[in-house]
């Protein structure tokens, strides 16, 4: 190494000094002492000398400037910190205030790097130095550390944390901001004995007994500083035992950079039963060095059925508990031994070890192969070590192998990776960043020494895929204009993309929904196959969560390789944050279901009489348009033909409408029947509720107008707006029930309700079976067996031509079935005779195309054959 006095020149570059200190895994054992020494040494120059008040622990941001309006700006708080008490929240709200920061002006002379931490940064929060950004795109999901490259500043410059002015809504936390100069470059041991080290961990062994002072000098670009430690390692004479013997494995040796190694110490402490032990393994197929005691018949053999390892085990057997004991003992010289160590098998609950006169093991339950480790350390000179049955042992099976006496417990590691890393743990984890092939080595100490196992080429990396993925389009429900309660929301990802020049295979793609766990857990997941150099594809996935109630707002992020599996050259853009969605009922969809207290089209008037019921919607041209003025409408003897013989039971007037407008929220009219001001009460409605269209409100209204109809003359209804009334009328409709004793017997069933259906995925989110209103004919049970016809009528607005489809009791009547235009509100007719059921019958009117069409008033008429009664 360079003397310290070479790394300067002309005086003293600036900036600061490191500290040096450092610390030793032991201070003090018997010759030879291996000792590993690990630098504590830290750069100096930290936030307090740089920045001003960059931990905010005053409370309050003293050092800043700060800009934005008083309700959206900066400040220090302690709901959300890194570390200390306090952090900087910049928040921001309406884009149109203005930008929002918090800047300080430093001296970076130098100045190696800034770093900093922030969370909660939702895709806006930027930094820059002077006039120019520096980091972008924040999206800090849990506190991340930062670090901005500023070795190429000098002088006084403006470090500036800012939320411009296209960020809403952002919340944004920064702490610990802090100046970072003079990376330590160089080590200088003294290890008291005349020997020194340049390494920055480096392990030493002590050969002598003695008290050593150990020195360590750290240097950088602007100086150094020296720790010494006075009598630091304390070393006795040695006291024998052996060295260790190293030996290392790894989870992975190839792979792609970067590539993470988990590598296993298998070093393992010599003085085995070779040494201390005669014959532990039994490898010459006899008991050799043992005294075995039992009689001929029972007593212990070296046998191959059923052993640890190697060849043979010893087989201890006991039979008739009068004939004694039954035993295989050894002297064994303990001196320096740790432990004694060995593996048995099917000791039925009665086998013991002792040493001397002493049990150390007891009830042995070995069902399968089980090490057994017996301290001896407190042990010392030659002791007798006896594996016996005792008498109380009948038809005992024990087998007993690999008896070791173990010395010298490794204390410490040293790892050279071959790419200039090193690791003092004993199972570290090391990541190569680059391709290449790497030799690596351990080096396993003990108190009596050291051993060094070394494998050439171990590891081989190959270079990482260059492979960028992002999301190049946007993150948006489907559709994009809300998200819808009572059921899943499709979410669309545009343009999923591989900027980088190389393929990705099997990339994960996640979806957030800021309603669940906090966006902190995906709500859906997809996997795309492949996407090859500039390769796109836009995916769809389903967030299953359902919101019961409308109200609020969701935002989903998206994020591509959440888990980070797939190496990136630039892992800081693989989210994308939708716009905040309002949740909504889907008006499109069929009320009943789809609308927290919405209602299907229920049944209000049921009669059981000898007669019939006529109705009579006025044509297509009395459909009148937002803006009208007055509308005259006029149904002639003929429209309802009504025999001379019956009697009018009810007539029912139905007004519907569209489009409306009107302040309030309810059509503001005057209508007369037959020159007599009518009261139309308070209408059925529905509406939308999402996209361009979402106020725009439909509406049926239902007039029992019975006392003011003329039977054999024209019935006229007159309606005229009042003022602000804005919206648009469909022509009207009569219905008549009458009694007739020369009719045929009828249960007529007459059900009301307003209900706007639209079939579209992609423009209102609905499938056909989701765009349907059910109609339960309910009040009345019906005698199938003397039924001769069952009729429908069935009222839709805007429905046709050839559009929505007919379904009575679960089967498919018609499809494509009214042909009416968007201003008619006419029945289509349907027969369903061979479909009724004598209770529960429910029809059901299905949109077919996103038009859209309103379903009405509906119609269901029983008739009975007379000839049966």
């Amino acid at each position: 190494m360079a003397p310290f006095e070479n790394y300067f020149s002309g005086g003293s570059p600036g900036g600061d000094a490191p500290v040096a200190n450092f610390t030793a895994n032991v201070t003090s054992g018997a010759a030879p002492l291996v000792v590993q020494f690990t630098d504590l040494s830290v750069s100096n120059g930290n936030c307090e000398e740089r920045v001003t008040n960059g931990g905010f622990e005053t409370g309050d941001v003293s050092g800043w400037t700060i800009t934005g309006t008083d309700e959206y700006r900066g400040e220090a708080t302690s709901s959300c910190k890194y570390s200390g008490t306090y952090a900087l929240y910049l928040k921001a709200g309406d884009p149109e205030e203005g930008t929002f920061s918090a800047s300080q002006t430093i001296d970076l002379t130098h100045v190696d790097a800034i770093t900093f931490w922030s969370y909660l940064g939702q895709g806006a929060p930027h930094v820059k130095i002077d006039n120019t950004d520096v980091v972008t795109d924040i999206y800090d999901f849990s506190w991340t550390e930062h670090t901005i490259d500023t070795s190429n500043y000098s002088g006084n410059h403006t470090l500036t944390f800012y939320l411009p002015e296209s960020s809403p809504d952002i919340n944004f936390y920064v702490d610990d901001i802090s100046a970072v100069s003079g990376g330590i470059t160089a080590w200088s041991w003294n290890f008291g004995d005349n020997a020194t080290s340049t390494e920055q961990n480096p392990m030493h062994t002590y050969t002598s007994a003695g008290n050593y002072t150990v020195s360590l000098t750290a240097a950088n670009a602007t100086g150094s500083d020296s720790e010494v430690k006075t009598d630091y390692i304390t070393v006795s004479s040695g006291g024998g035992g052996d060295a260790p013997v190293a030996n290392f494995t790894a989870n992975v040796t190839s792979g792609t950079a970067p590539l993470a190694v988990q590598f296993t110490d298998l070093s393992v402490s010599n003085g085995s039963s070779e040494e201390r032990v005669t014959n532990g393994g039994f490898e010459t197929g006899d008991i050799t060095g043992w005294t075995i005691t039992g009689t001929d018949e029972y007593r212990g053999e070296a046998t191959s059925s059923c052993k640890y390892s190697g060849t043979y085990a010893l087989y201890l057997k006991a039979g008739d508990p009068e004939v004694g004991t039954f035993s295989a003992s050894q002297t064994v010289d303990l001196t320096g031994v740790d432990a004694i160590t060995f593996w048995s098998y099917l000791g039925q609950g009665a086998p013991h070890v002792k040493i001397d006169d002493t049990d150390v093991v007891t009830d042995i339950y070995d069902f399968s192969w089980t090490e057994h480790t017996i301290d001896t350390s407190n042990y010392s000179g030659n002791h007798t070590l006896t594996f016996y049955l005792p008498e109380s042992s009948p038809n005992i099976n024990f087998y007993v192998d690999d008896i070791s006496a173990v010395s010298g417990g490794i204390t410490a590691w040293s790892w050279n990776f071959g790419d200039n890393a090193t690791s003092t743990e004993q199972n570290p984890v090391h990541t190569y960043m680059s391709a290449g092939d790497y030799t690596v080595s351990l080096t396993a100490a003990n108190a009596t020494g050291n051993d060094s196992e070394t494998k050439t080429d171990y590891i081989t990396v190959s270079a990482a895929a260059q492979v960028d993925l992002t999301i190049s389009g946007t993150v948006n429900t489907v559709p994009a204009s809300a998200i819808f309660a009572r059921e899943p929301n499709a979410v669309r990802i545009a343009s999923v993309k591989n900027n980088g020049p190389d393929a990705a295979s099997n990339i994960t793609v996640a979806v957030y929904a800021s309603d669940v766990a906090n966006g902190t857990a995906p709500v859906n997941t997809t996997t795309i196959d492949s996407l090859a150099s500039g390769a796109t594809s836009t995916v769809t996935l389903i967030d299953p969560t359902i919101r019961n109630l409308e109200g609020g707002t969701v935002t989903y992020t998206a994020a591509v390789d959440p888990a980070n599996l797939i190496a990136e050259t630039d892992e800081s853009n693989n989210n994308k944050i939708s716009a905040a969605k309002s949740v909504k009922y889907n008006g499109y969809k069929g009320k009943g279901i789809y609308w927290d207290g919405g209602s299907n089209i229920t049944t209000q008037h049921t009669y059981d009489l000898r007669g019939d019921v006529v109705s009579s919607t006025q044509p297509e041209d009395s459909y009148k348009s937002v803006g009208w003025t007055d509308r005259t409408e006029t149904w002639t003897a003929g429209d309802l033909p009504i025999p001379r013989t019956a009697t009018v039971e009810k007539v029912l007037l139905y007004v519907s409408y569209n489009w409306d407008q009107t302040p309030g929220g309810l059509p503001n009219l005057t209508a007369t029947f037959n020159g007599n001001t009518v009261m139309l009460g308070t209408p059925y409605m529905d509406k939308s509720n999402f996209g361009a269209y979402a106020d725009y409100e439909y509406g049926l209204y239902a007039v029992d107008v019975t006392s003011l109809f003329d039977p054999i003359g024209n019935n006229t209804l007159v309606t005229t707006p009042n003022t602000g009334n804005k919206n648009a009328l469909y022509p009207s409709t009569l219905v008549v029930v009458y009694s007739d004793p020369n009719a045929t017997r009828k249960q007529i069933f007459i059900n009301e309700e307003c209900d706007e259906l639209g079939y579209s995925k992609t423009s209102y989110g609905t499938t056909m079976e989701e765009a349907t209103a059910y109609v339960p004919f309910t009040g009345m049970a019906i005698d199938t067996a003397d039924v001769q016809n069952v009729t429908l009528y069935s009222f839709v607005g805007s429905a046709g031509p050839d559009e929505g489809n007919l379904i009575f009791n679960g089967n498919v009547v018609a499809t494509n079935a009214w042909q009416g235009t968007l201003c008619t509100a006419s029945a289509q007719i349907f027969d369903v005779t061979s479909l009724l059921n004598a209770t529960e019958n429910v029809a059901a009117v299905q949109s077919t195309s996103s038009g859209g069409m309103v379903v009405l008033q509906q119609i269901l008429v029983v008739e009975y054959d007379d000839s049966q009664n």
